[in-house]
């Protein structure tokens, strides 16, 4: 598919109004608290618990200065990052999760099956990745996560803005439980690419995480954590502020492209890896983002693994219904450099509002792109267009990249079948 071409901007090397898929619509609902604004949450404003902006050329987002947006060319970054990228993700922060009763108390609280992970140790020093949430009673996102386990807790990767939320939240389910639940300084950085997936690599990762630190450094390299969340072959590593620089020194003899979170943004839409703040609302459910099976197939809900608040609503879904919308990805009009943001209505041709536009990228292969929520009943086929105070633009759903959930409703065929047969015969 042909790259649309758009106007680059002279310094930085990206459209003239950078950032606007992180400043999310004027909404005024409950996940609008935890999108990743510039004036969102003292969290985010407190800087100084941050580690230097230190990858090469680093460009800054520009509503948030203290996250790495690219290195000076996105597009380049992003194409490596398909075989090995390094990809600075400080917008996330850490809550460590430890104690005894750790392991059953967080599995009873999160939608996906974490009492199962095995701590880390000299024999097995990576970890495994999982997503989760946590769900309101309705079954809707409250909360979203990358959780492993390390060799003295559980570590939860987090939207920066969603941590003290989050953390009240935990604190508020400890009762008697032998649990502890802190903040943690670590920083997240994610490794990319099909060299991930290579035995002799992850073997020199797990090496260094055994090694000596630096003279300089009393900390030891913490964690690293492989999944493959939709296809996208991940690593998640949470290190020390101080390593930081020994990592990328160590990756960079790997031929690692470093990059931020324009990558990042790039890759998760292409893959339809959702991030809450600027993918979902108030009402999202796990189903509408393709988000609910086995962890292995980078699942945040499980329908096996035991109670959790909002099981119902998943398992009736799961097994007799069909969510009321769906993710889709989509191909925006690359004729003009106007872009909508998060949040921005999608409208069809008979002028109804079908849906919402999440997060907004330019896209090393197919361009200017977005991932997109829109009425299941909602057909590939449609054009749609949006509109915002600084232009507007129509918009293409990529089918082979979209959730189709009526591809998956044999169970409900199978139920209303046998409640019809049942009928018949007056049962």
């Amino acid at each position: 598919m042909p790259r649309a071409f758009h106007k680059i901007h002279p310094q930085l090397g990206v459209n003239e109004n950078p950032g606007r898929n992180y400043v999310p619509a004027c909404k005024l609902d409950r996940m609008s608290d935890f999108h990743d604004s510039a004036d969102n949450s003292e969290e985010q404003l407190n800087a100084s618990e941050l580690p230097a902006l230190d990858l090469p050329q680093a460009v800054p987002t520009p509503t948030s200065p203290h996250t790495i947006w690219h290195c000076g060319d996105p597009f380049a970054e992003q194409r490596a990052a398909q075989t090995a990228g390094y990809l600075d993700l400080r917008h996330l922060a850490v809550l460590h999760v430890a104690g005894e009763d750790a392991p059953s108390w967080l599995n009873s609280l999160l939608t996906q099956k974490v009492d199962d992970l095995s701590p880390t140790n000299e024999d097995a020093p990576l970890g495994v990745l999982r997503r989760a949430y946590v769900l309101d009673v309705q079954g809707r996102i409250e909360f979203e996560m990358w959780v492993t386990r390390g060799p003295d807790g559980f570590l939860l990767a987090i939207p920066r803005s969603m941590r003290a939320a989050l953390r009240d939240y935990l604190h508020s389910m400890v009762f008697w439980s032998k649990v502890t639940v802190r903040e943690s300084d670590l920083a997240v950085v994610a490794l990319t690419g099909t060299k991930t997936t290579s035995s002799e690599f992850q073997h020199q990762l797990a090496a260094l995480l055994s090694s000596t630190p630096e003279e300089d450094s009393d900390a030891a390299l913490q964690l690293f954590a492989v999944g493959k969340p939709r296809g996208l072959d991940l690593i998640v590593g949470f290190l020390e502020p101080s390593q930081t620089q020994q990592v990328h020194k160590f990756l960079r003899a790997e031929n690692f492209t470093p990059s931020g979170r324009w990558t990042w943004d790039a890759l998760r839409v292409e893959h339809g890896l959702a991030e809450m703040a600027t993918d979902g609302d108030s009402r999202s459910l796990p189903h509408e983002f393709d988000s609910v099976g086995t962890p292995e197939a980078g699942a945040g809900a499980s329908t096996t693994k035991g109670c959790y608040r909002g099981q119902e609503t998943v398992a009736k879904i799961h097994n007799v219904g069909l969510p009321p919308r769906r993710q889709v990805v989509l191909l925006l009009d690359g004729s003009s450099e106007a872009r909508p943001s998060s949040g921005t209505a999608l409208v069809n041709a008979a002028g109804k509002e079908v849906g919402r536009c999440g997060t907004v990228v330019d896209h090393w292969e197919y361009g200017p792109m977005a991932s997109g929520l829109v009425k299941r009943t909602t057909s590939d086929a449609e054009e749609l267009t949006w509109e915002t105070a600084e232009g507007s633009g129509s918009a293409k759903i990529l089918s082979d990249l979209s959730y189709h959930p009526e591809e998956r409703k044999n169970a409900r065929e199978t139920v209303q079948s046998f409640r019809k047969a049942a009928k018949k015969r007056q049962l």
